[in-house]
């Protein structure tokens, strides 16, 4: 009886060793078969344990990651829309001058920025914000009003210079906004073809129809246009002219290199000395840019250069705040009002 009781014992421990078995072949196979989900959602843990000690550290959360440029970002932003608000934008001008007498025949406007320490911002440091902001359209409106100020003070003290304004790619591409400048225009038919709107080679090269349209009304009412900022030599005169083109500015580092390559450049095929003839026949201005070495200005008269502008001939100067407010007023320059302080490299 008693080796009755130890068999049965002995087949139900038997029994329970195969459920075992069964039971630990399931959960392996489970495991098996989620291996793959399991690395996808943590797979930073799944590479830690099993790649061992040669496997670069897992990354932290973006989340987690400093933020300081971020706050930067955020400070300078505030920073730039606080002076904006509090309309602390200064005009400065510089001279572009006629070669070789280095006479002043234009000016162009360039925009600077006082935050509320002091520091005074280009362009390249406060427009990004503005941009974001979508802030650069109201920003370019207001300087183009400011050069309307100066050219009515010019035009008051029988000067015949004209004032160019750099327009934002960011700005030309939003709706409606060259069509605002037309009703600016018309506001200041007595200095109407005293300022000069200058568009980026980019921005010409991608106009839609609606900133055709508009920049047709501004060249019939009588408004220069001028292509800025180029990035290389490639135009066509007659198109540029048609789109109401009176100007063409080219950094002269560009010009100079250009005249040392072998072979014609892209305008109609000629070398860059015939630039200025090709270009004047269509109505067309050219600006020699950039000019910031005194070597640079015989090699630019020698390509025949009628204008040029640069740290060479003058330094941008700040306009005094009271001719934005009473044009009549002989003090808009920080120096003597002739003007001759403009011509000097500051």
């Amino acid at each position: 009886m008693l080796g009755g009781v130890v068999r049965e014992l002995a087949r139900n421990v038997a029994a329970q060793n195969r459920d075992v078995a069964q039971l630990k072949d399931t959960l392996s196979e489970a495991v098996r078969g989620d291996d793959k989900s399991t690395l996808r959602v943590v797979p930073e843990l799944g590479q830690s344990r099993d790649a061992g000690a040669s496997q670069p550290s897992p990354q932290p959360e973006p989340s987690l990651l400093p933020r300081r440029e971020t706050e930067d970002e955020i400070r300078r932003m505030r920073l730039v829309t606080q002076a904006f608000e509090t309309d602390q934008v200064e005009l400065h001008l510089q001279p572009v001058v006629a070669l070789p007498q280095r006479k002043v025949r234009f000016y162009e406007a360039l925009a600077r920025l006082r935050l509320l320490d002091g520091t005074l911002l280009g362009p390249a440091e406060f427009l990004p914000a503005l941009e974001r902001l979508g802030r650069a359209p109201e920003f370019d409106r207001r300087i183009v009003i400011r050069a309307l100020s100066v050219a009515r003070h010019l035009l008051a003290r029988g000067r015949e210079a004209i004032v160019g304004v750099n327009l934002s790619p960011r700005s030309i591409r939003e709706p409606d906004f060259l069509f605002s400048l037309v009703g600016l225009m018309d506001s200041a038919p007595e200095v109407l073809g005293k300022v000069v709107l200058e568009l980026p080679q980019a921005a010409w090269r991608s106009l839609d129809a609606e900133q055709k349209e508009a920049l047709a009304l501004l060249r019939d009412k009588g408004v220069p246009l001028s292509l800025d900022r180029a990035v290389d030599l490639d135009f066509n005169a007659r198109t540029l002219a048609d789109l109401g083109v009176r100007f063409l500015k080219l950094p002269a580092e560009l010009m100079i290199a250009a005249d040392r390559a072998e072979g014609p450049t892209y305008i109609h095929d000629t070398g860059v000395r015939d630039f200025a003839s090709v270009l004047r026949r269509e109505g067309i201005k050219l600006v020699a840019d950039r000019v910031e070495r005194e070597e640079m200005v015989p090699a630019l008269i020698n390509l025949g250069m009628p204008l040029a502008q640069g740290f060479v001939f003058a330094a941008p100067r700040a306009v005094r705040s009271e001719v934005l407010v009473s044009p009549a007023r002989n003090t808009a320059f920080s120096q003597r009002d002739d003007g001759s302080d403009l011509r000097r490299a500051g």
